[in-house]
Parts: C-alpha cells; structure tokens; sequence
C-alpha cells in the first residue's frame, strides 16, 4: 500500500507541474469509463464538466488524499444533484461530466475506489436523467 502510495504522489505531483489541465483527459488511459445517455456525453457541457472536474480533484494538492467510500458517495451525490448560486439545478451533462472528471482524478490515487464509485454515478445519473424525462410527460 505505501508503494501505491508513493505512485501515487509521484504521479499527482507531476501533473500538478505540467499544469494538471482537464484536457490530458482525452488520453483514455486516465479517463474512467462510463455508460451515460448518448444525449449527456454528446453535449459540449459532458466534456468541459469532465475536463473541470479532473482539474478540480488536483487544485492545491501535491499528494493524494485518502477518501472514504461514504466521503466519496457524499461528493457524487452532492456533485451530480448541484445547483447555480441562485439555486437553480445545474445541466445534468455538466454535473455528470464533472464528477466524472474528479473520479477519474481520483482513480490516480486510488482506483479501485474510483472505479466503484462510477457505478454510483452511473446510477444516480440514470435516476435523475429518468425523473427528468417523467416529469417533461
């Protein structure tokens, strides 16, 4: 574990040198994968949540912090349901693109945690993109 660990802090800190932009996302090797609604991921909103998101996990750490599985359920909840300053939802490519982006910052330090929390996510989002096509009928 303190291997991984010191992988870890290596990896983040040299993304933090090269500026840890959300546009190194394209690489697939550091993307999560996800099964979204084609109408999310096709939207300009999924990407630039995906690449905020990535950027956002890094902000102001030069090494990984450990999360809990309950601290990361609460992220993606709150995440994927966030609303503006004046309280009004925020577009649900972007909530999701965002999370996607930070889990996917966060497989860097600890994958498997990452990785688990992607389904949560996967379902939330189905959850929330279903409600919302209910309530349009």
């Amino acid at each position: 574990m303190l291997m991984v660990s010191m992988v870890a802090a290596s990896v983040v800190s040299a993304l933090m040198k090269a500026g840890a932009s959300g546009e190194c996302l394209s690489s697939p090797a550091l993307r999560l994968d996800a099964s979204f609604e084609a109408v999310l991921t096709d939207e300009v909103m999924f990407q630039a949540g995906c690449e905020d998101g990535f950027t956002a996990y890094f902000v102001g750490r030069s090494v990984p912090r450990r999360y809990t599985w309950a601290e990361v359920v609460r992220y993606v909840a709150h995440s994927v349901l966030s609303s503006d300053e004046e309280g009004a939802a925020l577009p649900l490519a972007w909530n999701a693109g965002f999370t996607l982006g930070w889990l996917s910052g966060l497989a860097v330090a600890d994958r498997v945690l990452a990785v688990r929390a992607v389904g949560l996510l996967e379902k939330l989002v189905r959850w929330v993109w279903e409600h919302a096509q209910e309530v349009r009928a």
